[in-house]
């Protein structure tokens, strides 16, 4: 089971948007997903006793490629009271993504690595970041710079 955050603490992604249907094609299953709005704010009573597996949440526009601010958003979400008790933050799946990498030419890496997240054991020996790297230097002959996810 997936939580997706947006940049707002407790305001997910559920029924008809894009972070559900990447969580689905990623092959996972949204918390979510049967809320009928897009963008639903939910209490952290639900996320608690949905109890995900892993977290994830969209990097603030402010953080683009700073690997601290990334963490600090990470830290944020491991540290609040209201989640101590959720199988994501006790085992540390919680990962902090920049949107960029679902957009564009750069969708299939945010896939992979959403998909790399939510069944590590089948994509063990995939690289998202070498990936990355690779289509931008192919596509763009450029050399990756910055952070775009964390963990």
């Amino acid at each position: 089971l997936v939580y997706i955050e947006w940049y707002t603490s407790w305001q997910s992604f559920a029924q008809g948007s894009a972070g559900n249907k990447i969580i689905f094609d990623a092959g996972g299953i949204n918390i979510a997903a049967e809320i009928d709005q897009p963008a639903p704010v939910l209490s952290p009573e639900f996320v608690v006793e949905k109890n995900p597996d892993i977290i994830l949440r969209m990097a603030p526009s402010e953080a683009t490629g700073n690997l601290t601010a990334f963490e600090a958003v990470r830290n944020e979400i491991l540290n609040r009271p209201e989640l101590q008790a959720v199988k994501a933050v006790k085992n540390g799946k919680v990962y902090v993504y920049d949107p960029i990498i679902l957009e564009g030419i750069r969708y299939p890496i945010g896939l992979l690595q959403w998909a790399k997240w939510l069944h590590p054991e089948l994509f063990a020996d995939v690289d998202p970041d070498a990936v990355h790297a690779q289509l931008v230097q192919r596509f763009f002959g450029l050399t990756l710079e910055g952070t775009f996810v964390s963990p």
